[in-house]
């Protein structure tokens, strides 16, 4: 994309400096102490400790019942990218000290910081005129103060690897679209694309096995010559031997990754997990259906009129948990969603556009939310899935609205305002919510309704 001027890079920094501050102040709750303990905040340090070890296990003290007995050892089912950020941590005398908080802090920061330098590159594409200014004002206010910066600021080393998952999933997408319009495919940006994709593969599977696809039909729809194949075969390679090989260190196999059967959490609280898992799968087509009204449309949180809530027969056969607070994209991503429903409907006319690798990259984009939709448990956290294939669709929507002058007019504009602020006044209510809801299955907290649940804590 066309590089900024001085006084985009000032307002950059400025803006990603106020996005920052309010990530740090919702992380913290406003004491800004980065370094407040949460509940097995020193995982990912005995990971890297025993990893500079030459060892795959974790200290039980540290995970806890999150933790996986094999052969007389405790392991950790996470990825281990969070335990190579913690390497200079310990380096510096903080093996004692949960980075937790501030490990989540970085992370939106910079996938802040990415979000708003995508959308001003983006804009520095056209000419200046009231449509740039507003498009980008609305896509900064939407992405920086919106969707998944904000209604996920909440930390947990659950969260923590799903931020860095999506921050890495974030600057794929970026080097995408500098690709697709108009700074084309060489070796360096293939390059850069794979290093994030395998990163994220070390981070979080699901989010890492999107980007191995987008880059792979990228590469396939968009021959890019012998020369640049080396470097990213090389890097995914590496990605993937890393993955694997830690997966044969902790389980003996290179394919499992989190074999329920071990976790002391299911084997002292929720055996009826392991049988479901054994059963069904980690992944089903069944769970399509509840998957869809779980991000979109709610409902499954509301009484059936019978004592008990929607869908609780399936919600019991079927899931391990479907998790508090009740969201949908429609209230905090509603500016992405509309702007990508403007890139499909017109994509087919867009012969600008290598329309084939958009299709490629798409659908690479789409294979974490199509995991999350089928998954057997079904988490508040697990929307930062879906933001790549969001983020890609959106921008595109937006250069082409900018394209069209005479097709982006005041009303249109009005009806973008309103979409940008519903995401954001949504977003910070399900961050709140997000905030007061609990762990886990959100049916055992539901027992006095959801106004009970969130008015009266109870």
């Amino acid at each position: 994309m066309a590089e900024l001027a001085a006084k985009e890079r000032r307002v950059l920094r400025l803006l990603a400096g106020v996005c920052a501050l309010w990530a740090v102040f919702q992380l913290t709750r406003g004491s800004f102490n980065l370094l407040a303990p949460v509940p097995f905040g020193l995982t990912f340090n005995s990971m890297a400790a025993h990893l500079l070890a030459g060892r795959f296990d974790v200290d039980p003290a540290a995970v806890g019942a999150e933790g996986f007995a094999r052969d007389g050892r405790i392991y950790a089912y996470f990825g281990i990218f969070c335990a190579l950020l913690r390497l200079p941590w310990l380096a510096a005398g903080g093996a004692g000290v949960d980075a937790t908080v501030l490990s989540c802090a970085v992370a939106m920061g910079l996938t802040g910081w990415l979000k708003i330098r995508m959308v001003l590159r983006l804009g520095a594409r056209f000419p200046d005129s009231p449509n740039r200014a507003a498009m980008q004002a609305l896509l900064i206010a939407a992405l920086a103060f919106g969707g998944v910066q904000v209604e996920l600021l909440r930390p947990s080393i659950y969260q923590e690897v799903v931020d860095w998952a999506g921050c890495l999933a974030t600057g794929f997408v970026g080097l995408a679209l500098e690709g697709l319009l108009g700074d084309g495919f060489g070796r360096r940006r293939l390059g850069g694309m794979a290093v994030l994709a395998a990163l994220a593969l070390t981070a979080r599977v699901s989010t890492g096995l999107g980007l191995y696809v987008a880059l792979g039909l990228l590469v396939l729809l968009r021959w890019p010559g012998w020369r640049a194949l080396p470097v990213v075969i090389v890097v995914l390679a590496a990605g993937l031997a890393v993955t694997l090989g830690v997966n044969v260190g902790r389980w003996g196999a290179p394919l499992e990754f989190a074999p329920l059967s071990l976790n002391l959490m299911a084997q002292g609280y929720a055996p009826e997990r392991i049988g479901r898992a054994a059963s069904q799968g980690a992944f089903n087509l069944a769970r399509l259906g509840f998957g869809l009204q779980y991000y979109i449309l709610p409902l499954w949180v509301l009484p059936d009129g019978q004592g008990g809530l929607l869908f609780a027969t399936f919600r019991d056969y079927w899931l391990d948990a479907a998790e508090l607070p009740p969201s949908s994209f429609l209230l905090t991503d509603t500016l992405l969603l509309a702007l990508g429903g403007v890139a499909l409907r017109r994509l087919p006319a867009a012969a600008w556009l290598d329309r084939r690798v958009v299709v490629g990259l798409a659908l690479g984009l789409a294979v974490p939310p199509g995991l999350m939709l089928i998954a057997i448990s079904m988490n508040h956290r697990y929307r930062t899935e879906f933001d790549g294939l969001f983020l890609l669709l959106g921008l595109l929507g937006a250069a082409m609205l900018l394209r069209q002058p005479a097709a982006f007019g005041a009303g249109l504009r009005r009806w973008l305002l309103i979409a940008t602020a519903i995401g954001v006044v949504g977003s910070h209510a399900t961050l709140l919510a997000y905030q007061h809801s609990p762990f886990g299955p959100g049916q055992r907290h539901l027992q006095h309704g959801l106004l009970g649940r969130y008015l009266h804590g109870e």
